[in-house]
């Protein structure tokens, strides 16, 4: 009886045991599965902290072509400037050397109109004269 006993004390022991094993299993397992559910929760922020990452890497990556290409187009633009300005200042060259060729000849024809005038004053006079010595030739 004492085996008996024994025996049943023994079982009441292994099954409180096993209860108590059975309740630290029920917790590790909650507790396995929160941490499961948490590690999705948290995959799944990642997952979207990535995409956003990668739209942000896409849009700053086309930023960037723009910028390059509003650079490019710039650059384009300034070259275009300078050709202008290269032709502005080729064009007033041109227009200053033409003025200088007007001015030139200008006084040359000034010099030429009082040349004739001159040379108008001299057979004048000659004329004149040549009246004055018809006139006492025919007196």
């Amino acid at each position: 009886m004492i085996a008996r006993f024994i025996i049943v004390l023994f079982l009441a022991v292994s099954l409180t045991g096993c209860i108590v094993l059975k309740s630290d299993y029920d917790k590790a397992l909650a507790e396995l599965n929160s941490l499961k559910a948490e590690k999705g929760d948290l995959s799944g922020k990642i997952k979207e902290l990535e995409e956003n990452l990668k739209k942000k890497e896409q849009e700053l990556a086309s930023s960037i072509d723009s910028l390059k290409g509003t650079q490019k187009e710039k650059k384009e633009a300034d070259e275009k400037i300078k050709a202008m300005e290269q032709e502005i200042k080729a064009s007033s060259d041109e227009i200053k050397q033409l003025k200088g060729a007007m001015d030139d000849i200008k006084i040359a024809k000034d010099k030429e109109i009082e040349e004739f005038k001159s040379r108008v004053s001299e057979i004048q006079a000659q004329a004149e004269m040549l009246l004055e010595k018809i006139k006492e030739a025919q007196k």
